[in-house]
């Protein structure tokens, strides 16, 4: 499926994000992985308004999405953090949790070590462009059909829109946080939390996940690599899942 350029409520130059409408009364804050962008997300068909980051994603994101949501009168929302994008929003959670309704987090990994955050800034250094493209394709790993896709539709957009040094910038700020006890902190501020990960991740492998609570939806998905949300069914069970706890 062609990815399609949405159609945006104005922003300014200082804007971090901007959202799609889609005639739904809700809104999903969509927050990209490390080395992609937000059209990656532009397949989804989830009930609601989107609200997507205008930039590369190199750390926080707390202040500029409480800033836009402020100026846009939006009040509550719900999350779909994938991959860095999960610790994103789980700092967000940390500070405004009473205002975020369910968090969809995708691909999470715990934490990373110095030594592959150290060889990936290696590789960066010496061709950024073949780099970035080798971790697309581990990403994609039990996905052929969508990293396809990717490449056809989506991957020049990204690899134009990531300079060296935010790539840099954003395994810094990947290197420097442990997710795990962040994630146990937000837990009773969210009404609904639930975790999805690909049994073929080569990018966040399933062992390494760490126990989870009992009170969080845990869904694992046989196919999938590191981007199980762009499988069909995954979407539909997440929306089937969302609605038992509503």
């Amino acid at each position: 499926m062609k990815a399609q350029r949405p159609v945006a409520c104005t922003v300014s130059e200082s804007d971090m994000f901007m959202s799609i409408p889609r005639g739904f009364s809700r809104s999903l804050v969509l927050i990209p992985g490390w080395g992609f962008s937000a059209n990656i997300f532009s397949t989804l068909e989830l009930p609601y308004d989107y609200i997507v980051p205008l930039h590369p994603v190199t750390g926080p994101v707390t202040s500029g999405l409480a800033r836009f949501l402020d100026r846009s009168g939006i009040d509550r929302i719900s999350i779909l953090g994938w991959s860095m994008g999960g610790l994103c929003a789980l700092e967000y959670c940390k500070t405004y949790g009473e205002r975020v309704d369910n968090l969809f987090l995708f691909s999470l990994r715990f934490c990373y070590r110095p030594e592959e955050i150290n060889a990936l800034v290696s590789s960066l250094r010496s061709d950024k462009q073949r780099a970035l493209k080798d971790f697309h394709r581990l990403c994609f790993i039990g996905q052929r059909q969508d990293h396809a896709w990717f490449c056809r539709e989506c991957q020049p957009e990204t690899l134009a829109l990531w300079g060296l040094d935010d790539l840099i910038l954003g395994l810094k700020y990947l290197s420097q946080h442990t997710i795990y006890s962040s994630f146990l902190n937000v837990l009773p501020k969210i009404r609904y939390v639930s975790i999805f990960h690909g049994k073929r991740d080569m990018i966040a492998p399933l062992n390494d996940l760490p126990p989870l609570p009992g009170n969080v939806y845990f869904k694992v998905v046989p196919t999938a690599g590191h981007l199980p949300f762009l499988i069909p069914e995954v979407q539909e069970g997440l929306i089937a899942a969302e609605k038992e706890h509503i």
